[in-house]
């Protein structure tokens, strides 16, 4: 239980009573019994009377100083005494009058006591005298009184015994007509006395069996008066002091205080007599006075000036502490009221002073509002949402009845209420006036509130009026339920919503009246006419209401469709129902000792459910508020508002409410917060869970919550079933399809039978397969179905076995079935096949093959042959065209004739063995062989045709073409017995007899057979065995080969090199495949000539560097075999060298050296020089031959003729200019006589008109960097690069005009190559033919040229390092061997005959007879030699081998 911040109550000053008042000196009070008026004398002649708000309602005045005063017990006459008089005054209570009656007795009146069980008072004077007067009827009684001296205190018992305690030390005990019941003779005088009821061994009959007193303020005498018996005498420690007081409380304890300031407490139990149960020093003086409330079960204790409160749960523990001035006297007397809120002391110096010490539990609540009283005449108003008060309102009265509204409250008593206008700003405002007040025609039981409207219940009627009287409306303002004068049954409750008044009456009546239409708008009636309503309590917008009936039953009613659901376990002392303001369907029940949480969801599968969901315990004292987000606002019984949790809501609540996640998902699944549920769920991310909040949303219809679920569980058919149902509208068809989901299939069908699509209940049932369901829905749904569902039927009871139920089913769904109907034919299918099974075979065959279905057919014959009538099952299987099925059967029963019909259409190799070796036996081996053959059994074809039909070659033709070992074997034994030992040898190997097959090889000198057979797939040990046998018979080549093969690489190059030239090949790829040191070093030193003398071919030497991956060396090898052959005219063979060079440094991502892709731009610039010519493209020609005449150096053996092609197609181009620069050098002394005769006065004449004039080049923008440059010009004198050529026309590249040849993947501008390849020319660079539609346009080639301008500058750098990449290094070879294999590789280049003309030029011999004479024809000269001109390959040496 927890107390909110600023909501607490504690004891609050209300009046007090000055000196002035009383007169001063010692006081006297008395509190009404009741509790509402309050009895003060002082030292003036007179009693004050005060109520409780510490008003004085009268004076008693009086002769002399008031000595005492008491009133009866029901609170109807005050009586008092005064020094000196033998006369009582009375005050009557109601009528407000003063009386005085004559005690009869000369003696003062020293003593007065009302009896606590009758209407009599004791009257004691100074003589010891005693009278008794009744109240009624009025008389007096004189009794013979048993002391002689002045009666100094006295009390009335339970039971109407009257103790008496004089000056003569006795203490008498009698009944109120005098009759003695006891007396003592003590040793002092006796004071505060007392009845209590102490347990005794001996029942007694009385209600307080015992006296307790103080004699001589030193002990304390227990006297036991029934059984009678002496009195019992109790002495307590010195320390204590003198007993000054005693008050017997509860069941026989009593507590004492003592002079020096202590509190005692004991037991009078006989058990425990005299034993403490409480000890302590309170005060440092005397205590002086000691009050008991019963209702609070509180201690109040005096002594000094303050009093302490105490709680008897914990004696030691002071609750609360009333101090006053010291100069205002000590206090004296103390005094509680019967329901223990006013607690009054008395001071010596006669100030009385009243305290709150228990407020009013009288309270009310709307919405997170609650008003109660702080004090008897405050009101306060409190928001529980932000714990602080917003109004404190002072009433002019005590209420008996709070209420309040969203904008107003009011208090009342009897038929009077007050209204107060508490719709304020937030900041705290006290008010003190009322905006209206309302007397109604009787006392006010309850009342209600909303906005604008008050309704009081009294007397089994409700008025409805308006609150504020200036509030104008259309219509009337008031209006009294129920209407007329009869009352009889009448309204026990009510309540109000913002647009609803609601009542129920004794009659079992719940009525909904709408304000705005001032009409009813819903009644309903309990179905027990003896059962009325006790309660209603509606929700905020008054669309549900919880009602609670005379039964003590509750309910939760919904106005809209008069649908009533009950609680469970609802108990029968629920004495309030609160709507939880956080949670919508959270309803919270409280009864004695327990609030009772329920959880309401109005849409389920099954309509609206209420579950209870957890109890939890609460205190009696405590009042219930409302209830907000799983807790219970309560105030206690003194006035402190605190709040309970419930149990319900402890998961999600308080402290380490986040740290369990699985009870806050428990608990917010029980409470239908789905939101939080699924948050929890997510932490949890259990399978458990899941499937829990899976199986919530369902029950709640929240499709679109379930979908997210199930994708959670990954149930990908739940989550299909429920997408297809979220769209639904009809509520019944929804909860319907979740029925079925959830497998309630009886639920299910009620459902969509209310809904939409009743259909739906008898596509459930057949789709169930509840045939029985389903025919009884169909005659009411769809007769049309029932031979549907008859013929569904009979299937589902076929399959159970139930032969003639189902003949009897499909014969029904037959009737009324056109012959064409699909279910006509199920239905005579289903005829035949029970006909069959109950023993009709020739019927069901006639109806079975009437119908012409392959699957009935098959149906039938299937039960045929589990009843073992095999022909016919093999009948209707081949009519059902299952011939295997139909033939097993024909060859179970042996009848070969009708197989070899149906033999051709039979698929099981199986079936087809089983009738060849039937043929095979009956001697019809052509039959046996073709079912052999469809068997696949080719071993027993093989067998066949070797041993029977003698046709070895179709044998030979199966082993070959099946592979079958056995097969195989059989024809190898067959090749040997016949003398065929290379067929042989090859069958051997087929049948996997390795050892065989060799050793036979071996034998017959076959060996080339068995290698031809072993192919490539050989092992190791079987190359090595092939290769010691030629090597053993002398054939080194072969046995190089085997050796390498099994990867002796040492012996097999030695073998090859004893073969000489033949086997250089095989020897280079040996090397290239063992990557050895030594076998290169070996090979390389044949090459060189360092082992026979001879220097071989240096193609080989290029050959080797690229097996070994030396692709840099192997790029210079070709450089200066390309060298070679320029030198010796042969330009496409180097061309074509230099190709595959760069290819292949290409292909392995190498970048390739200046050097070598700079002669290959030269050679072909020569090579399209012709190109262009052929097709007239002169001006191009002549740039490219401008370009190779400017290096000129390295054309040497066609020096002449290539200047005078280039000066006479500059000529015909256009190129005056460069025509007389070239002419110019061929007419000098050293070319002169070299120049053709036809060709002599053209050039002079080109020296001799001196015609300077030429057409300045086209530009076109650098590639690289933009700059414009002359289109044949290739190094670009900004960015210093070497630029990408086009193969076609051999210009630099440009961006916009970019392709690459599919092939060679060389570059070309798209345009001219386009145009080149579709005419049907190859490619220029690689010689290949190119397909148009695989040339694609470059969009972005800036990626491509950044690509070649950092291979060509990476190049650069290693070539200028003369540092080979390390990618390309020979595993475990040394850098200065592999130099020494490049120097040695140009060092024999073989140097040809050469010799000198005349000039001093060299020539090559074997290109003199070749050379083109002076009296060649024109055009020859100006044409690039012919040799080779379309080998894009050349061959070396051995090429023939290769």
């Amino acid at each position: 239980v927890h107390a909110p911040r600023g909501m607490r109550a504690s004891k609050k000053d209300l009046f007090c009573i000055t000196k002035r008042n009383t007169g001063g000196g010692p006081l006297l009070f008395r509190w009404h019994p009741e509790g509402t008026l309050l009895a003060v004398a002082g030292a003036t002649p007179s009693v004050a009377v005060w109520d409780r708000s510490g008003r004085e309602v009268a004076t008693v005045a009086l002769k002399s100083p008031c000595i005492g005063l008491e009133w009866d017990k029901d609170g109807e006459v005050l009586a008092v005494i005064c020094q000196a008089s033998s006369a009582v005054v009375f005050w009557e209570t109601l009528k407000r009058r003063t009386t005085t009656m004559d005690s009869g007795l000369r003696e003062s009146v020293v003593f007065i006591r009302w009896s606590v069980a009758g209407n009599q008072l004791a009257i004691g004077t100074e003589a010891g005298s005693l009278v008794i007067y009744s109240k009624r009827p009025e008389k007096k009684t004189p009794l013979a009184s048993k002391h002689t001296r002045a009666i100094i205190g006295g009390a009335w018992s339970k039971d109407n015994l009257l103790a008496l305690a004089s000056e003569d030390r006795k203490v008498s005990v009698c009944d109120h007509t005098g009759n003695d019941v006891g007396e003592l003779d003590l040793k002092g005088s006796a004071t505060d006395l007392q009845f209590l009821n102490i347990k005794t061994d001996t029942p007694s009959s009385r209600k307080e069996n015992t006296l307790s007193f103080i004699v001589a303020n030193a002990r304390l005498y227990l006297y036991i008066i029934d059984p009678p018996s002496s009195p019992m005498e109790l002495a307590f420690q010195a320390r204590y002091g003198n007993l000054v007081k005693h008050t017997c409380f509860g069941d026989g304890y009593i507590m004492l205080g003592f002079s020096l300031g202590f509190f005692v407490v004991i037991s009078a139990d006989m058990s425990e007599i005299g034993h403490e149960l409480c000890s302590t020093k309170m005060f440092s003086v005397s205590v002086t006075d000691i009050v008991f409330s019963t209702t609070l079960r509180r201690a109040a204790v005096s002594g000094e000036d303050c009093v302490k409160i105490l709680d008897t749960k914990n004696w030691k523990t002071v609750v609360d502490t009333l101090q006053i001035s010291h100069e205002r006297g000590a206090v004296e007397k103390l005094g509680w009221t019967k329901d223990g809120q006013i607690l009054t002391l008395g001071t010596a110096n006669g100030y009385a002073y009243s305290y709150l010490t228990k407020l009013p539990v009288t309270h009310a609540a709307f919405g997170s509002k609650i008003c109660y009283l702080s004090s008897l005449r405050t009101l306060t108003v409190v928001d529980v949402k932000t714990r602080t008060t917003q109004v404190e309102v002072d009433l002019p009265i005590e209420p008996l009845f709070v209420s309040i509204g969203p904008k107003h409250a009011v208090v009342g008593m009897n038929n009077q209420a007050f209204f107060y206008n508490i719709d304020v700003p937030p900041s705290p405002v006290r008010i003190t006036k009322s905006a209206n007040e309302m007397n109604y025609n009787g006392t006010v039981d309850a009342m209600a509130m909303n906005n604008r409207w008050a309704a009081a219940l009294y007397e089994g009627k409700i008025m409805l009026h308006l609150i504020d009287k200036n509030d104008k409306t259309e219509g009337e303002s008031s209006k009294v339920f129920p209407e007329g004068e009869d009352s009889s049954g009448g309204i026990t409750c009510v309540a109000l919503s913002n647009d609803f008044l609601v009542y129920g009456t004794a009659k079992g009546t719940i009525a909904f009246f709408y304000i705005q239409d001032w009409a009813f708008v819903s009644e309903y009636h309990m179905t027990d006419v003896s059962v009325g309503i006790r309660a209603v309590y509606p929700n905020s917008q008054g669309t549900r209401l919880v009602g609670v009936d005379t039964a003590n039953r509750g309910f939760v009613y919904n106005p809209v469709n008069d649908s009533v659901n009950m609680f469970p376990d609802w108990s029968e002392t629920v004495q309030n129902v609160f709507w939880d303001l956080a949670d919508w369907g959270v309803i919270v029940s409280a009864d004695v000792d327990k609030f009772h949480t329920y959880q309401y969801t109005p849409t389920t599968i099954s309509g609206p459910q209420i579950v209870k969901v957890a109890d939890t315990q609460r205190l009696a004292a405590m009042k219930p508020l409302l209830a907000t987000n799983g807790s219970v606002v309560c105030q206690d019984e003194n006035g402190s508002i605190n709040t309970v949790f419930l149990a319900s809501h402890n998961g999600l609540l308080g402290p380490g409410a986040n740290l369990n996640k699985k009870a806050q998902f428990t608990q917010s699944l029980r409470l239908g917060r789905m939101k939080d549920s699924w948050n929890a769920a997510k932490v949890i991310n259990s399978e458990e869970c899941w499937q829990k909040l899976g199986t919530e949303a369902l029950r709640q219809m929240d499709v679109q919550l379930a979908i997210n679920v199930y994708r959670q569980l990954g149930d990908a058919s739940m989550v299909f079933s429920l997408e297809n149902i979220l769209d639904a509208e009809d509520a019944n068809l929804l909860a319907g399809q979740l029925e079925v989901l959830s497998g309630h299939y009886n639920e299910a069908q009620n459902l969509f039978l209310a809904s939409s699509k009743p259909m739906l209940a008898l596509q459930m049932r057949r789709d169930l397969l509840h045939w029985d369901q389903a025919l009884a829905l169909a005659k009411t749904l769809a007769p049309a179905m029932i031979p549907l569902l008859s013929t569904e039927c009979a299937s589902q009871i076929e399959f159970k076995g139930e032969y003639q139920q189902a003949l009897e089913m499909y014969t029904t769904g037959q009737a009324g079935l056109t012959e064409q109907s699909e279910y006509y034919i199920k239905c005579k299918a289903g005829i035949a096949r029970m006909n069959i099974r109950l023993g009709d075979i020739s019927t069901g065959i006639k109806l079975a093959a009437q119908l012409q279905n392959n699957q009935v057919l098959r149906e039938c014959a299937q039960i045929l042959e589990s009843m073992k009538q095999l022909p016919e099952a093999a009948q209707l299987y081949a009519q059902g065209s299952l011939f295997d099925k139909s033939a097993s059967i024909y060859l179970k029963c042996r009848n070969y004739g009708q197989l070899k019909d149906i033999m051709p259409n039979v698929t099981s190799p199986g079936l087809h063995s089983l009738y060849a070796k039937a043929k095979e036996e009956q001697g019809d081996l052509a039959e046996a062989e073709r079912s052999y053959i469809l068997a696949n059994d080719f071993d027993n074809v093989i067998r066949l045709n070797l041993k029977f039909t003698a046709k070895p070659e179709r044998a030979i033709e199966f082993a070959r073409k099946t592979g079958s070992q056995i097969g195989a074997k059989m024809v190898a034994e067959f090749c040997q017995n016949t003398g065929d030992f290379r067929s042989a040898i090859e069958f051997l190997f087929r049948a996997k007899l390795d050892d065989d097959a060799f050793n036979l090889a071996q034998q017959q000198n076959a060996m080339d057979k068995y290698a031809e057979v072993l192919g490539t797939d050989g092992t190791l040990q079987q190359y090595d065995r092939i290769a010691t046998f030629y090597e053993t018979h002398g054939d080194f080549l072969e046995a190089g080969k085997f050796f390498a093969k099994c990867q002796q690489y040492p012996k097999a190059l030695k073998l090859f090199l004893r073969c000489g030239e033949r086997a250089i090949s095989p020897a280079i790829d040996v090397v290239g495949k063992a990557r050895d040191v030594g076998l290169t070093k070996m090979l390389l030193d044949y090459l060189m000539g360092d082992t026979d003398g001879v220097t071989k071919n240096p193609l080989y030497i290029f050959r080797l560097h690229m097996a070994l991956g030396d692709y840099l060396l192997a790029a210079r090898t070709a450089i200066v075999i390309a060298r070679q052959e320029q030198a010796l005219g042969h330009y496409a063979i180097a061309h074509s060298t230099l190709f595959d060079a760069f290819e292949i440094l290409d292909t392995n991502n190498i970048p390739v050296i200046p050097e070598l892709r700079r002669s290959l731009c030269l050679l072909h610039s020569y090579i399209l020089a012709k190109l262009l010519i052929s097709k007239k493209f002169h001006e191009a020609a002549a740039r490219m031959l401008i370009r190779v005449a400017r290096n000129i150096n390295k054309f040497q053996n066609h020096l002449v003729p290539i200047l005078i092609s280039t000066v006479l197609e500059c000529q015909i181009g256009g190129l005056n200019k460069s025509a007389f620069e070239f002419a110019t050098v061929l007419v000098s002394p050293e070319y002169r006589r070299d120049i053709p005769q036809q060709y002599k006065l053209k050039i002079e004449g080109v020296v001799r008109k001196m015609d300077k004039t030429e057409d300045v080049e086209k530009t076109t923008p650098c590639p690289n960097c933009s700059q414009h440059l002359f289109r044949t010009e290739l190094d670009c004198p900004n960015c210093k690069s070497f630029l990408p050529w086009c193969i076609i026309t051999g210009r630099h590249m440009v961006l916009d005009d970019w392709t690459c040849c599919p092939l060679c993947k060389f570059p070309a501008l798209y345009k001219h190559f386009m145009k080149h390849i579709s005419s049907g020319q190859h490619c220029p660079m690689c010689d290949r033919a190119v397909d148009p539609a695989t040339v694609v346009k470059e969009t972005n080639p800036t990626p491509i040229l950044k690509k070649m301008i950092e291979s060509i500058d990476i190049a650069a750098l290693q070539a200028k390092d003369d540092q080979p990449p390390k990618t390309i290094t020979v595993p475990d070879a040394k850098p200065e061997m592999r130099e020494r294999s490049a120097r040695r590789a140009v060092a024999a280049i073989p140097e040809g005959e050469v010799k000198k003309d005349k000039s001093g030029k060299e020539k090559d011999k074997d290109q003199e007879a070749g050379q083109e004479s002076s009296k060649s024809p024109p055009r020859e000269a100006e044409a690039p030699p012919q040799e080779s001109a379309r080998r894009r390959h050349h061959k070396s040496p051995d090429a023939g081998k290769n």
